[in-house]
């Protein structure tokens, strides 16, 4: 089970660090050409948004931020 919380933890970095190089194409102004075309900006934001959340996303399945300790049940009114 700590081998899957890690692998996840790990392709969530992975993710972020891809949302952040894109962050920096923006910011930077670097060009991207892949067999002479190149691609405009919008898909970089295009490429931050899902990278981000697809990052964020699986740092939450690795159970980042929670602890094991339950939650009280509401009180009764």
């Amino acid at each position: 089970m700590k081998s899957q919380i890690m692998g996840l933890k790990v392709a969530g970095t992975l993710f972020i660090l891809v949302a952040l190089a894109h962050l920096a194409r923006l910011v930077l102004g670097w060009t991207v050409q892949l067999h002479g075309r190149y691609f405009g900006m919008r898909w970089s934001i295009a490429a931050i948004v899902v990278s981000a959340v697809l990052g964020i996303w699986l740092w939450m399945l690795a159970g980042c931020g929670k602890t094991d300790a339950a939650s009280p049940p509401p009180p009764k009114a």
